[in-house]
C-alpha cells in the first residue's frame, strides 16, 4: 500500500466554521493536495480521494473495545524501521478511523504518532501501522485507503511504555503499557485476545518461537478466521524423539557452501519447526544456526539446511511455508563437534555430537543406523556414498524406514523402542 499523502497542520484551532469530516475545503495548499476537513474542524492539506465522506458516511464511530491495540514491536532489529503498531477491530462491522488518534510515550509524555483523517477499517480486519506507509499491512483492504497524518514513529526502548488509541473527541478507546524489562530486540509484544485486561506478553511465548506476526494472529491464522488453525496449518509441536538430527557435513571439500545438516520427522504425523532453534559448537558455546519462525516438515519428511535456501533438500517435497532466520552457517573442522536442536522454550529435544576425528573433508557424519541410532560414524560406514542429504544412507526413503539392507524385523524393533506405529512398515516400498 503507498499512502504518500502530505499533510500540513495549519493552526491550533478550528477554521472558524463548521468542516465536516471529510469534506473539502478552502485553504491555500501545496501542488498536488488541497484542503480536507479533518479532526476538530481543522481544514489540512492533504491528497484527495474520491468518494471518502460517502465511504465514511457507510461506518458506525467506534466504541472503547472494538478497536484494539493487539501487537507491538517497540524495539526493532537491526533498525527502527521494523517497528510497528497493529491494531484490530473486534466488531462485525467497518469503524471508523475518521479523528483517531494513535499515541504513545516519550520523554514521559504522550505525543500522537498516527492521525486519521478519513476513512474506516473493515470489521475482522487488522492493521499494523509502521513509520513508513508504504509498508502498513492491511489485513482485509479497505475500500478507500485512509488519509493519515503521520508523527515520528521510533519509540524508547529503556522507559515504560503505553500506547493509546483516542477517538476524535479523546475518549480513550484502548490503552497498552509495559515496563522496559518487556521490551527484547525484535520481538514483539502481544495480547491475548481471550484475556484483553492481561498485560502484553512476549510474541514467543503464545507462538511457539514466532517473534512478531503484523497483520495475522500470533499463529499465523487471520483475525476474520476467530484465529483459528488452518486445516493446512496444523501440526504437531515435537516432543524429545520427534524431530532428529541424523546428518551432518561439517567439512565442505571445496566450500563450506556444501556443509549441511538433516533433520529428520520420525514421526506419523506433521511436526511444527515454529520456534525450533538448531544450534551447534563455537569456540567454547554454542551458536544459532538456524532460527525457524513457522512451518511444519511432514510425516517421516527431511530436510537437508544448507548455508543457502536456493540448495536446501525436501523430501518428500519442498516446503515453501518454512520461514527462518540464518546465521553464520560454517562450522569449525578441528574440534569435536555438538549440534543442538531446542524448542521455542529452549528445551533440548535432540543432539548430535562425535569428536573430532570423524570430521573429514566431503564426508558427513551420520547415525547409525539412521534415525534412531545413538552411535555416530562416518558416512563411508554405512554405504560407499560420501553423504546423503534428505535420504536415508542407502538412499532410500524416510518414509520407506530406509528399508533396503535392514530388514522388515529390524526397522519394527527399531521404531517399537522409539514408541511409533509400526505395522505400516509392512508394505511393498
Amino acid at each position: 500500500m503507498r499512502l504518500a499523502f502530505l499533510f500540513i497542520m495549519i493552526g491550533l484551532s478550528g477554521c472558524g466554521e463548521y468542516c465536516p469530516m471529510g469534506e473539502v475545503c478552502d485553504r491555500s495548499c501545496p501542488p498536488g493536495t488541497s484542503g480536507l476537513c479533518g479532526p476538530s474542524d481543522l481544514c489540512l492539506c492533504a491528497n484527495q480521494h474520491n468518494d471518502v465522506s460517502q465511504v465514511d458516511a457507510l461506518c458506525r464511530s467506534a466504541r472503547p473495545g472494538d478497536l484494539r491495540i493487539t501487537e507491538v514491536l517497540i524495539d526493532g532489529e537491526p533498525t527502527e524501521d521494523g517497528e510497528f503498531v497493529e491494531v484490530i477491530n473486534t466488531s462485525t462491522e467497518p469503524i471508523s478511523l475518521g479523528g483517531l488518534a494513535l499515541l504513545s510515550t516519550r520523554g514521559g509524555k504522550l505525543v500522537k504518532r498516527v492521525l486519521f483523517l478519513t476513512g474506516c477499517i473493515p470489521g475482522g480486519a487488522a492493521l499494523a501501522m509502521f513509520g513508513a506507509e508504504s509498508r502498513w499491512i492491511w489485513s482485509q483492504k479497505p475500500e478507500v485507503e485512509p488519509t493519515v497524518d503521520m508523527g515520528a514513529f521510533g519509540f524508547s526502548n529503556s522507559a515504560p511504555f503505553q500506547f493509546v488509541l483516542h477517538s476524535q473527541d479523546g475518549e480513550q478507546l484502548d490503552l497498552v503499557m509495559g515496563e522496559p524489562e518487556q521490551i527484547k530486540a525484535g520481538v514483539s509484544l502481544a495480547r491475548q485476545l481471550s484475556a484483553p485486561e492481561e498485560p502484553l506478553v512476549l510474541h514467543t511465548t503464545i507462538a511457539a518461537g514466532r517473534r512478531s506476526s503484523p497483520g495475522t494472529c500470533p499463529n499465523g491464522s487471520s483475525y476474520q478466521s476467530g484465529c483459528l488453525e488452518t486445516e493446512e496449518r496444523s501440526c504437531r509441536s515435537p516432543e524429545i524423539g520427534h524431530l532428529i538430527i541424523n546428518e551432518v557435513l561439517i567439512d565442505g571439500k571445496d566450500t563450506e557452501k556444501e556443509e549441511f545438516v538433516e533433520l529428520v520427522n520420525a514421526t506419523d504425523h506433521s511436526v511444527s519447526l515454529a520456534g525450533i532453534q538448531l544450534l551447534s559448537n563455537r569456540g567454547q558455546g554454542l551458536a544459532t544456526r538456524i532460527h525457524f519462525l513457522d512451518g511444519c516438515i511432514p510425516p517421516r519428511g527431511a530436510v537437508a539446511i544448507y548455508e543457502g535456501r536456493e540448495r536446501w533438500v525436501w523430501r518428500p517435497a519442498v516446503n515453501e511455508d518454512v520461514e527462518f532466520e540464518s546465521m553464520r552457517f560454517g562450522f569449525p573442522n578441528a574440534a569435536d563437534f555438538n549440534f543442538v536442536l531446542q524448542d521455542h522454550s529452549g528445551r533440548q529435544i535432540d543432539r548430535i555430537s562425535g569428536a573430532a576425528q570423524l570430521i573429514r573433508p566431503g564426508v558427513s557424519v551420520n547415525r547409525r543406523p539412521d534415525v534412531f541410532g545413538r552411535a555416530v560414524v562416518q558416512h563411508t560406514e554405512l554405504d560407499t556414498s560420501l553423504s546423503s542429504p534428505g535420504v536415508c544412507a542407502n538412499g532410500r526413503s524416510f518414509q520407506s524406514a530406509c528399508l533396503y539392507t535392514a530388514g522388515i524385523a529390524d526397522a519394527v524393533v527399531l521404531r517399537l523402542i522409539a514408541g511409533l506405529p509400526w505395522a505400516d512398515l509392512i508394505e511393498a516400498d
